[in-house]
Parts: structure tokens; C-alpha cells; sequence
């Protein structure tokens, strides 16, 4: 006798007489299905589904803004791609059948990377909207002095004051709208200018209103200018 079979379940053969001339058994049952290993890919899994919803969620929830919106679509490439790595990744260590704690290591490292480039699209959406904000503010602040000039040279009498007026309101209709914190300091110039402008045209001073306006579309005519500049 050269080999022996039997029931790998136990099932008919209760007593097993091994001949004396057998010197060696061979077991050829494979690993069980369900082990160590197994349940690492599973979890593996299930880990790439969960953190790929949660990142989406995460990036894409933070604002309703529309545009806030958009620029969160890159979250669902985020979590997207890293949920068919780790896919992946189990697979691979699945057919290899690598060592679950080589799978484990593996799988933390996808996923830290996957939190980095998830904070860094909501940092940058952040930074982008903080500057769309921004250049908004200065925009509106620009067309609210224009509607101001504007109702200021309707609502007056004077031939010569509403002159000045319309000059003003002029330089301010057809001046640049563009945003930058480098005019800052040229946006409270206008603003003084066109205040002092605005104090003296209903004073009825008209020449101190002729100055004023002169001053205010100069300071118009350099803010003009340093945008020109920064575009």
C-alpha cells in the first residue's frame, strides 16, 4: 500500500489502521476558505466603500453654494479613485494570498493618502472661494458708488453741480472693476474723494464740489491704472 484516502468531513470512516509499511502521510487539503486573510479583504473592502462616501460627503457638503458645488466635484474623483485601489489592493492580496497584516498596512496607507488629497481639494475650495468673496466685495462696493453717483447727479439743481456730478459719475460708470488686496488702499482713496465730492455738492459749495471732483476722478484714474498693472 502506497497512500491512503479518507473522508476529510468524518463522514463513514470512524476508525482509521494505518499499515506498517506507511512511513509517511501527506496531507493535500487546502487552506479554509474563511481565514484571517479572508475577512481582512472584506474589510478592506467595505473600508474603500466607507471612506470614499465619507470624503465625498465631507468635500462636497461644506457649502451650498453653487459654486462651492462645482469646484467639490473633484471629490467624487477622490473618493471614487481610491475606493478601486483599495478594491484593488484586496483583490491582489486576496489571489496572493498575503499576509493579512501586509494587506492591513497597505490599506491605512491608500486611505491616509486618500484624507491628504481630501483636505487638500477643501483647502483649496476654501482659499478659492475666500477670494471669489473677496473680489465680489470690492465689485459691489465699486457699483454701489456708481449707483450712489448716479442718483446724486439726478438730484440736482444746479447746472454747474450737476456737471460735476455727471463727471464723477462718469469716471466711476466706465472705471475699472477688477478685485486685489492691492487696492485697498486705492478703493478707501476713491471713497474718501468721492465722500469729500459728495459733502461739498450738497453744501452747494461749487468750488470746493469742482475740486472735490477732481480729486475723486484722479483717484479714480490711478486705481484704473494699478489695475491695469496686476492684470
Amino acid at each position: 500500500m502506497t497512500g491512503i484516502s479518507f473522508d476529510a468531513l468524518n463522514r463513514g470512516i470512524s476508525t482509521l489502521v494505518i499499515p506498517a509499511n506507511i512511513t509517511r502521510i501527506e496531507s493535500k487539503l487546502s487552506a479554509p476558505r474563511f481565514d484571517g486573510a479572508f475577512f481582512c479583504n472584506i474589510c478592506i473592502v467595505l473600508a474603500a466603500c466607507i471612506t470614499g462616501i465619507l470624503v465625498t460627503l465631507k468635500v462636497y457638503k461644506e457649502n451650498d453654494d453653487p459654486q462651492a458645488k462645482f469646484l467639490g466635484i473633484s471629490a467624487y474623483y477622490t473618493g471614487f479613485k481610491y475606493f478601486v485601489l483599495l478594491t484593488i489592493w484586496a483583490g491582489v492580496a486576496a489571489v496572493l494570498k498575503i499576509k493579512w497584516p501586509i494587506q492591513i498596512i497597505v490599506a491605512v496607507i491608500l486611505i491616509g493618502l486618500e484624507v491628504i488629497e481630501a483636505l487638500r481639494i477643501s483647502t483649496a475650495k476654501h482659499a478659492v472661494l475666500e477670494i471669489g468673496q473677496r473680489t465680489e466685495e470690492r465689485t459691489e462696493f465699486m457699483r454701489s458708488m456708481t449707483a450712489n453717483a448716479n442718483a446724486l447727479y439726478l438730484g440736482l439743481d444746479s447746472a454747474v453741480l450737476r456737471a460735476e456730478a455727471k463727471r464723477v459719475y462718469e469716471a466711476l460708470r466706465y472705471s475699472d472693476v477688477c478685485s486685489d488686496e492691492k487696492l485697498k488702499e486705492y478703493d478707501d482713496a476713491v471713497l474718501a474723494q468721492y465722500t469729500r465730492f459728495e459733502n461739498a455738492v450738497k453744501t452747494g459749495n461749487e468750488a470746493d464740489a469742482k475740486a472735490a471732483a477732481d480729486q475723486a476722478i484722479r483717484a479714480i484714474k490711478q486705481r484704473n491704472a494699478i489695475c491695469k498693472e496686476i492684470k
